[in-house]
Formats: C-alpha cells, structure tokens, sequence
C-alpha cells in the first residue's frame, strides 16, 4: 500500500482505534489531544503490531502529523487555532510534562529508512499541496517551507536529513492570488520587520532589491552586502519602510548608478548584448545588512549578533534563488561565492578560471549549484583589480555567457 493510499485511507481509523485504547491521553483547551510518548505501546498499537508493514505505516504517519502540528503551534501560533479545526492533529510529549517529543523520536520506534523515505516523500508534497489550498494569511508554503528548513531539529539525524532533503527538492510556486512583485515587497518587509525588531541599534539600516523582479531572469547578480550609512539609508528607504512601502526600485541600480560600485559593474558588460542582459538581471546582496565598510560590520557588532544577521540574510537568499529560478548567476566577490556554497552545501564542476599572478588568489571561478550555473569574480571594488585583470575576467565572463547560450 502506497503511503498516500495508507493516509488518507486507513490512518485515521486506526488512530481513532489507538485513542479507545489509549489511558493516558487528555485534551488541553484550545490545543488539542495530549499523548505521553510512552503510550505507544504493545496494548495500545495491538491492532497495527499484527503486521510489521502496517506498525511501520502507522509510526510514520503519526510523526509527520505531529510534526507539522509542531511547526504550526511554534512559529505561526496566529494561524494555529484555524489549523488545529482543520486538522485535529494530536500532540506526543515525555510524559506529561508538556514537553513535546521529537517526531523523529516516534520514527525511529518503526525503523526502516527506505520506507521512511517514500513517506518523506509523499508528506512533503502533501504538506505543499495542504498549504497551498488553504492559504493561510501568515503561513504560506513559501514561509511554512523555509522554517521547516531553517529548524536543526527537524533537519538534523539519519530521519531528518532524508526528510529535508526531499522538501528542500520541492518547487517554490506563488500562493494563490499573489504575484512575484507582492513576493518580492513581502519580502523586503519580512527583512525590515527583523531589523525593527532585533536589529534595530545598528543605524546604517537595510536594503533587499537593487532592481525589478522577474521569475527566470536569464541573469541573477549577487553582492556581498550594501554599502552605505544611517545617512544613506534615510535618504533612500527608511521613510517609505516606515510607512510600509515596500516598493521595489523601478530600475536597475547598476545600470543608470552613478556610484563607483555601479560604474564598475557596467564595465563588466561592455560586450554585445551585455547592457540588456545587465537590464533584465535581479540584483540583491548576499547580507541585506548595510555597512560602510566590511571591517566596521565585523568589528561594532558581536560575533553571536553578527552571525544571526548573517544567517537571517542567507535563509532569504536561499529562497529567493529558489523562488526566481535564473537561468545563471553572477557572483560579485570571492568571499561572497564561498559563503554561497555554504549555504547550498556544495557545488560541482568548478573551475578557477583566472588566478592573481602575484599569490594565485581566485579571481574568476565557474560552478553548479544543482541546476543553477554560475560565474564568480573578484569583488568591483577592490582596489587591487587592475584595469588588464579586469578586462581579461570579463573576457571570460563574456565566453561563459555565449557558450550557455548557444547550449540553450
């Protein structure tokens, strides 16, 4: 019997039959059914235990209902009185102690990681398929997906790993009745919203998007972090974030900028073709942050702060590269593209293209991160990239260009 045909067709009775069984369960107002781990035993499980398969399908059913009821009651307490309604999924803690168990740990009661692998499968599409038909106001599949990912102890041990790996596998796709720009605005406002929150000492403010926004733009440009000061950030967003605008920009930055930073990115395109490419490309940076230097971000913030900013930023990127699905992307600096396979875990087929004469230092490096293919080049800013350097590694840049276009 496939998972989807057990779930939806002999989960709930047999569930049903483990609550009349059951002598230890109880109910707490407004949050549902309450059942001590150690409840899941030969007296109560003795319709399931008669077949091993049928014990195994019950376990793993009952870990990702309860899981996801974790995920609802914990960070989108909002919404959860409406799930609950809708659901009825029950609560396992350690004893009665109000202290919820592990899904996982009602996993592994079952065994079996090749079968725990289809129903991975089969519950992480469902939960898309669930979220995306009752669109919830504060918990969209986008949001529910990226926490789900985001919390080590779901992602974390032999259970975890194969669950994360099938949701981190699933699609992106808009709710219902929103467009990418209202994404994109949602998501600057989710980034404003933690830095009012948290992060709110730190004066020189925030920025997200330094272009439109289009779903599969033949290019995707990624920085490192915004520069700029509390002066800068008051002068281009901070009233209008004020007010709740999140407008995004109605241009490209480095297309019509007057700064060095875009001056020097133009240059990067000065081939046939290069200024409509850089036209339609989606700019953001890899820390939403801004600083005016990378030195004075990393020596006035403490260390715990800092990184918690930093992973914030990454978490959005890594949906944002997932959500927008480009065709390629362009890297602006070595340490951003390291920080970048970070975040994806790993990458294939890279190359070092170009190498600093005087210590070998990368300079231009070409990758896959899955199906995203990519060309990482030394930072525009620094100093040290001399104009032959330079106009050599955009050479390069326009050939990795050409040859994925004549592939395409």
């Amino acid at each position: 019997m496939e998972p989807k045909d057990y779930y939806y067709k002999n989960f709930r009775n047999d569930f049903a039959e483990f609550m009349a069984k059951s002598k230890m369960t109880y109910q707490h107002p407004g949050e549902g059914v309450y059942i001590p781990i150690q409840d899941l035993n030969e007296n109560t499980m003795s319709h399931v235990k008669t077949d091993p398969w049928h014990n195994m399908r019950f376990l793993y059913c009952l870990a990702f209902t309860v899981l996801i009821d974790q995920v609802m009651y914990t960070y989108f307490k909002s919404e959860y009185k409406n799930f609950q309604s809708i659901t009825l999924y029950p609560k396992i803690e350690y004893g009665i102690t109000n202290i919820n168990a592990r899904p996982w740990d009602i996993a592994q009661r079952a065994g079996g990681l090749t079968t725990f692998e289809k129903f991975s499968e089969f519950f992480a599409q469902d939960f898309k398929e669930f979220f995306e038909k009752q669109n919830f106001f504060g918990a969209n599949w986008m949001k529910v997906k990226e926490t789900m990912l985001n919390d080590k102890d779901i992602c974390e041990g032999s259970f975890g790993k194969i669950f994360c790996d099938k949701l981190s596998k699933l699609p992106i796709e808009f709710p219902k009745m929103m467009n990418v720009k209202t994404w994109a605005e949602n998501i600057t406002k989710d980034v404003y919203s933690e830095y009012k929150n948290k992060y709110s000492f730190w004066r020189h403010g925030i920025k997200v998007f330094y272009s439109p926004v289009v779903v599969d733009p033949p290019l995707m440009i990624i920085s490192y972090q915004p520069g700029g000061t509390e002066e800068d950030f008051a002068q281009e967003n901070r009233a209008a974030f004020e007010e709740s605008n999140f407008q995004l920009p109605n241009s490209n930055e480095y297309l019509l900028g007057v700064y060095p930073m875009a001056r020097r990115v133009r240059s990067f395109f000065d081939f046939d073709g290069g200024l409509d490419l850089l036209k339609s490309s989606v700019v953001f940076p890899l820390i939403f942050f801004r600083a005016p230097t990378i030195s004075i971000w990393r020596q006035n913030i403490p260390q715990q702060t800092r990184i918690k900013m930093e992973e914030f930023s990454f978490s959005k990127v890594k949906e944002m590269i997932e959500t927008l699905r480009p065709q390629r992307i362009l890297v602006l600096g070595i340490e951003t593209y390291d920080r970048l396979k970070d975040i994806f875990g790993s990458v294939q087929n890279e190359a070092v293209l170009y190498t600093r004469k005087s210590n070998g230092g990368r300079m231009a490096v070409r990758a896959e991160f899955g199906k995203y293919k990519l060309f990482a080049v030394i930072h525009p800013s620094g100093a040290r990239v001399n104009r032959i350097d330079w106009d050599l590694i955009r050479k390069l840049f326009e050939k990795e260009i050409r040859t994925m276009d004549s592939q395409s």
